[in-house]
């Protein structure tokens, strides 16, 4: 084991490795088998389907098969997972460490991804149901993205095809940085969805530029099941200066495939009556976005962002203060390192494990009252010395 999953194994109140080369090798002739497999089934999938709508899920079935595919390889390069959880009177904290082999392809892909400390996640807005965040390049996912939603379009005018079609490959020009963003829920209003995101992405005028190019091009257009309206209102008013957009998207759902009105009911709960409505403003390095909540909802985001609160203790207040009866704080990091295939010792607290070079898949320590001889499991019949002497593991 590595020194950083050793010192996370030790460190957490419940700890849990996974040797995933162990695994990996004992359910090789399914790995084997999981591409043919992933292939056959969106290949059936597709030969099933109307001609009609056959183009316009196409790039949907690709993206399912480059993410199949992905993670197969992605088990494959695999060394192992490592799982802690540590309690305290604030907090739940769940931290995990994935370990692949060097010169794989799954450690250049992660190699290639620019990290950073996540500053701007702990200055959203408080009291919200979810938070997230992400530093990695985004070219593919806007990539994909965009191809999904110009496969929808299957019926627009040449003219906006190609208005789209350019604008799509100028966003992909656009340098991307870190984007955080929070969801909630607030039953009491029209629309229960109150969301926001805040993206680093330069420059921002001209994804402003091309943001509303893509709106104007969406227009109206109809794919299977639904009709789709996109209505820009640029500049309608300003916060800090900043100009603020208003983009209303409304579906329409053909009544012979939804009878009883369930998906305008669902849409209707979500959103309102009035549709999906976004408000969008610019600032020098970044793009702010809320669904919801009108115009407060982005004034509430931009205050927040720019607030003077040291990022440790906005990072306390949220984690403390959030109005959420446990906080979570979650942690993974992915290491590009070479794993020694073995265990040699781990040292949870008051719980030592010991196992041959040929390791157990699993190892299993957990921290606290229990009885002497039962904190500690390995799942490969080896044997585990506790306080209370050696003992048989399940």
């Amino acid at each position: 084991i590595d020194g950083s999953s050793k010192t996370l194994f030790d460190n957490s109140d419940v700890s849990v490795l996974v040797h995933l080369r162990q695994l990996s090798k004992a359910f090789e002739n399914e790995l084997q088998q999981a591409e043919p497999q992933l292939d056959g089934l969106l290949n059936q999938i597709s030969a099933a389907m109307p001609e009609a709508q056959r183009a316009q899920i196409l790039p949907m079935l690709e993206m399912y098969r480059v993410i199949g595919k992905s993670a197969v390889q992605g088990v494959r390069d695999s060394v192992s997972l490592t799982l802690g959880i540590s309690f305290s009177k604030e907090a739940i904290r769940i931290e995990d460490r994935l370990l692949v082999s060097e010169g794989t392809p799954t450690a250049a892909f992660f190699a290639s991804q620019p990290t950073g400390n996540m500053s701007l996640l702990a200055r959203m807005p408080a009291n919200k149901a979810v938070y997230y965040g992400a530093k990695a390049d985004m070219s593919g996912m806007v990539d994909w993205s965009m191809k999904m939603t110009r496969s929808m379009m299957g019926d627009l005018p040449a003219e906006q095809k190609d208005q789209l079609d350019a604008a799509m490959k100028e966003m992909r020009t656009l340098k991307w940085n870190e984007m955080t963003g929070y969801f909630d829920l607030d039953p009491s209003g029209p629309g229960a969805i109150r969301a926001g995101m805040m993206a680093e992405i330069t420059p921002t005028q001209r994804l402003r530029d091309l943001s509303r190019a893509m709106s104007k091009a969406m227009g109206e257009f109809r794919s299977f099941g639904f009709k789709q309206t996109t209505k820009l209102e640029p500049a309608v008013e300003k916060i800090g200066g900043a100009e603020v957009d208003r983009i209303t998207t409304v579906q329409e759902f053909d009544p012979a495939l939804d009878p009883l009105g369930i998906q305008k009911k669902i849409r209707d709960a979500l959103f309102g009556d009035a549709g999906m409505v976004q408000h969008v403003m610019y600032q020098p390095t970044r793009m702010l976005q809320t669904f919801g909540g009108g115009t407060a909802e982005l004034q509430s985001l931009a205050t927040a962002l720019d607030s003077t609160t040291s990022p440790d203790t906005a990072a306390t207040a949220a984690r403390a203060s959030s109005g959420v009866p446990a906080a979570m704080t979650l942690s993974t990091c992915a290491a590009c390192e070479t794993g020694r295939p073995a265990i040699a010792s781990m040292n949870a607290r008051a719980v030592r494990m010991s196992t041959a070079p040929s390791a157990s898949p699993i190892a299993i320590a957990a921290v606290g009252d229990s009885p002497p001889g039962i904190a500690a499991m390995a799942l490969d019949n080896r044997s585990v010395d506790s306080p209370a002497g050696p003992r048989t593991a399940l």
